[in-house]
C-alpha cells in the first residue's frame, strides 16, 4: 500500500476488521494527532486539563472513530478524516474542559465556605452507599439472626427480654445472639469491616 493513503482506503481497511489492516490504518491516522491536539494548546485553560489531556482526548477519538467507521456512520465522502476526527476530539475536548472548570468552581466553593462541614451531597452519598453495604450483608444473615440484632443492637433490648420474646431463657437468648455474631463476623470480613 502507498505511504499516503488517502480516506477511502483507511475506510476500507478498517471495515475489513482485519486485525493487521486495522492496526495499519490506525498508525495513518495517528498522523493527524498533532494538527487535531493543536486546538488544546491554543485554548487558554488548556494548561488545567493536563498535559496527557490531549493524548488522551486523541485516543478516545480514534476509539469513537473506528466505532462509526464500523457502524457504517462515516463515509468520507460526508468530510475528511482529518476533519471528522478534529471535530471528534474538539466535542471530547469542550465538554472535558467544562466538566473540570465546573469541579474547579465547586472545590473553590468548597474552599471559601465560611464552615467546614463536608458537601451535603458528600455525606449522603456515603450513607448511602453504607446502608447499601449493611443491606447487603444483613440480608445474608439468617431473619432470625437479622431480628436479633434488630431487638438487641437497633431496640436496645437485653438478652432477659429477647429471651422472653422468643420464650427461652436469658442465656440462651445471649448464646444466640453470640452465635449470630459470629456468622455476621464472618461476612464482614469479606467486606474488610468488622464488627
Amino acid at each position: 500500500m502507498p505511504n499516503q493513503p488517502n480516506d477511502r482506503e483507511l475506510v476500507d481497511a478498517i471495515r475489513s476488521r482485519t486485525p493487521s489492516r486495522v492496526e495499519w490504518a490506525v498508525r495513518q491516522l495517528y498522523s493527524y494527532k498533532k494538527f487535531v491536539q493543536g486546538f488544546v494548546k491554543a485554548d487558554s485553560q488548556g494548561e488545567l486539563l493536563g498535559s496527557e489531556f490531549a493524548n488522551d482526548v486523541f485516543q478516545e477519538a480514534i476509539v469513537t472513530f473506528l466505532k462509526k467507521v464500523w457502524h457504517t456512520d462515516y463515509e468520507p465522502a460526508e468530510a475528511t478524516i482529518g476533519t471528522y476526527l478534529y471535530s471528534i476530539c474538539w466535542n471530547l475536548y469542550l465538554k472535558e474542559r467544562k466538566r473540570t472548570l465546573n469541579r474547579m468552581a465547586r472545590d473553590q466553593e468548597y474552599i471559601n465556605r465560611e464552615t467546614t462541614e463536608p458537601l451535603q451531597a458528600d455525606s449522603l452519598l456515603f450513607e448511602q452507599e453504607q446502608q447499601d453495604i449493611s443491606d447487603q450483608i444483613l440480608g445474608q444473615l439468617s431473619p432470625a439472626d437479622r431480628q436479633l440484632f434488630q431487638w438487641y443492637d437497633f431496640e436496645g433490648k437485653s438478652h432477659q427480654e429477647i429471651g422472653e420474646l422468643l420464650q427461652i431463657t436469658a442465656q440462651a437468648a445471649k448464646q444466640r445472639y453470640y452465635r449470630a455474631k459470629l456468622e455476621l463476623g464472618s461476612l464482614l470480613k469479606k467486606y474488610e469491616v468488622y464488627y
